[in-house]
């Protein structure tokens, strides 16, 4: 069975969003201002006949629908509402492939699609996608294991040296450690991991630049009138490189 979406029920800019199927969409609106509720009319009114040229759907099926969400709760939601609509105009038998549908999150959409590819991209397709506290832990296994062994090597005296081996805070490694973990952040946004990161090319005048612009800042936190208590806090971890860079030849 087949049916038609009222969209009588939709002011005139959500009915435009919904029935705007054949050109790129950019939509900006608040919290609760229908968002959710104007994305499912939309979904059900492409499924729906009319929607397309010569009075057929503008889909043919809800397989051909990609609904990208911050949250797995949201996900859920979007597809528990797009069930609801496609059963109340009709369209029980779209309605029975919501569970399949390509309605997740992008971590979600990316595995789905690794697994269904896995044997051609060589991968093991029972993988499943690591947690972000089992991330964390091998990514500390790691860092002990490379620390460990850059201790034993003179080539990396010189850099233990300058920085120390450092700790771990709240917000992160210090010392050479954190030198490690900012690298390896930075290499995850590349394909190739961090072999895509290139030395910066250094000069003095980059370097003068630098200090400047670290003398700057200084003044203006002594401007600010903080509490003794925040200055001491605040200025040694300022004026601890800064000396540091001016003893540099």
């Amino acid at each position: 069975m087949s049916g038609t979406l009222d969209l009588s029920g939709l002011n005139d800019r959500q009915r435009t969003i919904a029935t705007t199927l054949d050109a790129p969409l950019f939509v900006e609106a608040g919290a609760g201002s229908g968002k959710t509720f104007t994305l499912t009319q939309r979904i059900a009114w492409a499924l729906s006949p009319g929607s397309g040229e010569g009075g057929e759907p503008f889909l043919s099926s809800l397989d051909q629908v990609l609904v990208i969400t911050f949250t797995k709760a949201a996900a859920r939601e979007i597809k528990e509402r797009v069930r609801r609509t496609l059963r109340s105009c009709g369209l029980a038998e779209q309605a029975l492939a919501v569970d399949d549908a390509w309605i997740s999150t992008i971590h979600n959409m990316c595995s789905r699609i690794l697994h269904r590819h896995a044997l051609d991209l060589g991968l093991d397709p029972a993988f499943t996608v690591v947690t972000d506290s089992a991330e964390r832990a091998l990514f500390e296994r790691a860092l002990d294991d490379v620390m460990r062994e850059a201790r034993g090597e003179e080539r990396f005296s010189a850099l233990l040296s300058e920085y120390g081996l450092g700790v771990r805070t709240k917000t992160g490694y210090t010392g050479a450690m954190g030198i490690v973990e900012k690298l390896v952040g930075a290499g995850a946004a590349h394909l190739e991991g961090t072999a895509a990161l290139k030395e910066a090319p250094s000069s003095r005048d980059q370097l003068d630049e630098a200090l400047a612009c670290l003398s700057a800042r200084l003044e203006e936190l002594a401007a600010l009138r903080l509490t003794p208590a925040a200055l001491r806090k605040l200025t040694p971890s300022l004026e601890a490189p800064l000396r540091q860079a001016r003893s540099r030849p």
